[in-house]
């Protein structure tokens, strides 16, 4: 009788994937066997000319049955050797990733412009890997954390005032308006050059920045280019800076002309008011006095000639 087959993995349950081996003792005899729980023989079996794999399910626990005997021409076969072994891979800890997962769901994908770099990262998630393999699954974590953390907002464009006109030497400031909510949080820059906080404020009312006259008179005469960056947008206008002009300067000094000369005209007309108001009471005084000299005349030639 042809020796039995014999394993080279002792039977039991592993917590990984593994391969076995058959041999008989018997010199040139042939192996059939089977996986499933029947009967090996010739024509049910299958021959054995290389190594078995055992595979198991991750978080499962697969049972694997072999049955196998041994053959050789001229003897009689084997006695039927049974194998029985349990794969039982432990599954890898994925709450890292899963951690990573719930911050991802709790960004609007729309508000980024590379939003498509933490699906890639979400894309590469293999849920099937053993305790053996941590470090990988762990490496999904990172990178999907990696991805959120280079994610950059898309620019708003936010509506502003434009063409403000400065002229220099003018003490005046000049003031933008933009439609954003009122923040200080921000950057202001004039021709790419970030300008210094001591050379505007900012006010509520959306959001205003007001530039200083004397910032502005530092800048040169011609058109500047204004961008004030948010943290969600942007918002862009142009500064106009001109020279005071003689027209600008004739204009000024004809006002103030004008408010001048005003003053003295009311000032005359009040005098010549008062001139005829003292007038008029002079010339009653004088008709009175007039009045009472004409009286004792008359009343001096009467006495004189009732004594004549």
């Amino acid at each position: 009788m042809v020796k039995e087959p014999i394993s080279n993995l002792k039977e039991g349950q592993y917590e990984e994937n593994k391969t076995i081996q058959l041999a008989s003792k018997t010199i040139g005899a042939t192996i059939y066997y089977t996986m499933d729980g029947s009967m090996p023989s010739k024509t049910t079996g299958i021959k054995y000319t290389e190594p078995i794999n055992l595979i198991g399910g991750v978080g499962k626990n697969t049972s694997i049955t072999i049955k196998a005997i041994a053959t050789k021409e001229g003897m009689q076969k084997s006695q039927v050797s049974t194998f029985v072994y349990t794969i039982s891979i432990p599954a890898a800890d994925y709450s890292r990733v899963n951690e990573a997962i719930s911050k991802v769901n709790s960004i609007d994908k729309e508000l980024y412009e590379n939003y498509n770099k933490v699906e890639k990262a979400l894309y590469q998630i293999d849920w099937n890997k053993s305790k053996q393999e941590q470090a990988i699954v762990d490496s999904y974590a990172d990178t999907i954390n990696k991805a959120i953390e280079g994610l950059v907002k898309k620019n708003k464009d936010y509506k502003v005032t434009e063409g403000e006109t400065f002229f220099k030497e003018s003490g005046k400031d000049i003031s933008i308006r933009i439609d954003h909510e009122y923040t200080e949080n921000v950057k202001v820059e004039v021709d790419n050059q970030e300008v210094d906080k001591v050379h505007y404020k900012v006010t509520k009312g959306s959001t205003i920045f007001t530039f200083g006259d004397m910032y502005l008179n530092t800048l040169a005469v011609g058109i500047h280019h204004v961008k004030v960056t948010f943290e969600d947008g942007i918002a862009t206008t142009t500064l106009l800076i001109k020279e005071q002009t003689k027209d600008d300067n004739n204009r000024k000094d004809s006002t103030s002309n004008n408010q001048e000369t005003v003053k003295p005209m009311v000032k005359a007309e009040n005098k010549e008011e008062v001139k005829k108001v003292k007038t008029g009471d002079d010339e009653n005084i004088i008709g009175v006095v007039l009045l009472l000299i004409g009286s004792l005349v008359v009343l001096t030639y009467i006495k004189k000639k009732r004594i004549e």
